[in-house]
This record gives C-alpha cells, structure tokens and sequence, in this order.
C-alpha cells in the first residue's frame, strides 16, 4: 500500500498539529521577505493544514502531493474557502507551475521521503522552476540526531475504536529510517526515508538555483546548531 493511502484516515487527528504550530513562523519568513500577501506553493500538502492556515492569514495557496486519498481530505476541507487549490503531483515535477510563486513550503519532514540526493536535488529543481525571481523556499529536514533518538520503537494509537501501530527503526548503516504503520484490518503501510543534514541540503541547494538566507533549529526560530533534531531552512532563488 502506498504511504498515507491507509494512513490519511488517521492523520488529522495525530500529526496536523504541527503544521498549525508551523504556520506562524513561515508567515513571518513570507512576509519578511515578500512585504505582505503572497502566492505560495505548499509541496507535499497533505490535507491541507498548513495551506489553510497560511489563506487565514492573507495569502493564496496551491497544494500539490502525490497522496490522492490526502488530496481529496484537503479539498473537502478547503471547499468554500477562497485561495486554497489542491492538485495530485510528485514533489520532484513537475509541479503545478502554471503561474509563479512567491514563496514555496514543504514541511513535516517531507523531503525526508527523498531518500537519494538526486530526488532530492529533483525537488529542488522543480520548486526552483515554480518560483519567480527572489522566491522564497520554505523547508524542515529531519537530521540524523532525530532518527537516532526515537530509532526501535511501537507506538499504539487509536481513533474510533480503531487500533493501530506504528514501528520505527533506523538503520545507522544504511542510513535510512522505516516506519511501519500496522492496521487492526490487517493492511499496512511502509514509510522510509533519509536524514539530511544543512551540510548536504546547502551544496544542493547551491546547484538547484538557490541561495540559503536562514537557517533554524525550530519553529520558535531556535538558532541552528550542527547537533540538532530538525534543521529549517529557508532559501531564495538567485
């Protein structure tokens, strides 16, 4: 089963939170850098969370992820509302590139699901080709020191009356990181993905079309240290 096909079901209730807790500190980063409203494109949407939390603050916003069952959550929620477009796409293109963006985002450690430096580098391009001039691109990366600290772990959640479990492993070799959600119906999904570090986001950046502006340790703008969970980035097309 592809990751959140199962999984969408679940994910509002569990995880949407940190995008609400995101959203005040990319709006700050957008309108620091574009003076006011902007048009963005949130790569790797979801159900929409943040999209909608960025609309209630002034800005338009297109949502593209390659989850079809997460973009139809999104849509129902955004039905109404005006400034919120969703499409189905893959992170690395092409994107929904039909206008130019101010600003892009892509968070919840969803490139962590690019798990080679050519995908990665893949996203970055297309993201880069979405943006105008002097746009802004908005991410997080979760770093090694994440993985380590929460690797070999059985969570049990529940919704409903649903169980499910969730089991994470990192493999420090190889490093990549597997989580593997186990539904009471028998069916699961399998999530992988790779730390990135700013040491090999920067160079990529760099080779995309990018120029890194800042960089954070969390979303109360904590300064950036090289042993860190998460590392945000924020970059600007040259």
């Amino acid at each position: 089963m592809r990751a959140y096909d199962r999984l969408a079901r679940f994910y509002e209730p569990e995880w949407s939170s940190f995008a609400e807790r995101f959203a005040p500190m990319i709006d700050t980063l957008i309108v620091r850098h574009t003076g006011g409203q902007a048009r963005v494109l949130d790569v790797a949407c979801g159900m929409g969370t943040l999209a909608m939390a960025l609309v209630r603050r002034g800005h338009t916003v297109h949502g593209v992820d390659r989850s079809g069952a997460m973009i139809t959550r999104a849509r129902t929620h955004a039905a109404g509302v005006s400034g919120a477009t969703f499409s189905v796409g893959d992170m690395r293109g092409p994107l929904a590139a039909d206008r130019e963006y101010d600003a892009a985002t892509c968070t919840f450690d969803s490139i962590n699901y690019l798990t080679s430096p050519d995908d990665m580098l893949a996203m970055m391009r297309a993201v880069c080709a979405a943006l105008a001039p002097g746009g802004l691109f908005v991410f997080d990366s979760n770093t090694e020191r994440m993985y380590r600290t929460h690797e070999d772990g059985v969570y049990e959640h529940e919704l409903d009356g649903e169980v499910f479990f969730q089991e994470t492993y990192y493999d420090r070799r190889a490093g990549q990181a597997t989580t593997v959600f186990r539904f009471d119906d028998g069916t699961m999904e399998v999530h992988r993905q790779r730390p990135y570090g700013l040491d090999e986001l920067a160079p990529l950046l760099e080779r995309a079309g990018f120029r890194v502006e800042e960089t954070y340790a969390g979303i109360a703008f904590e300064s950036y240290v090289e042993e860190c969970d998460r590392v945000i980035v924020a970059a600007v097309r040259c």
